[in-house]
């Protein structure tokens, strides 16, 4: 099964949104974690969780989203997992999973910064790990015209 960070474009200071898709093979459940670098956060809600959102046609309400960090207080990696603890209807190929808003740090240099994806897993139905890979993304910066 092979999962894919997508790729964005923003300007410096700007906002984008980052979509994680399964690529390949189904899955009943998937986990995640996407590193960052410096000049790109993850958005924050009121309560202080990240502001990413899974997509609802494929019913996991038990997904959760976490921020990890070193203990340094810098924010490093997200930590995504989709799952549900009433279906485990597998979802399907070319499924999107989730989505996350992220802030390009105003002094950000105009080129793309990697998203590097790690610590990918997913299950079946019957709670069977799967072999999963997951490919990189990058949000690119430009600067306007």
């Amino acid at each position: 099964m092979i999962l894919g960070i997508g790729s964005a474009v923003a300007p410096p200071g700007g906002r984008a949104e980052i979509s994680v898709t399964l690529l390949s093979g189904a899955t009943a459940g998937v986990q995640n974690d996407i590193t960052f670098p410096p000049q790109i956060s993850v958005v924050l809600t009121a309560g202080g969780t990240p502001d990413c959102t899974v997509n609802p046609l494929i019913d996991k309400e038990a997904t959760a989203f976490a921020l990890l960090d070193d203990g340094s207080g810098e924010q490093l990696r997200l930590r995504a997992l989709v799952l549900s603890v009433t279906q485990v209807d597998e979802i399907e190929p070319g499924s999107l999973l989730y989505t996350c808003a992220v802030d390009i740090a105003a002094d950000a240099a105009s080129v793309a910064y990697g998203l590097s994806c790690s610590n990918a897993g997913a299950s079946t139905s019957e709670g069977r790990d799967i072999e999963t890979t997951c490919l990189d993304g990058s949000i690119v910066v430009e600067a306007a015209p």
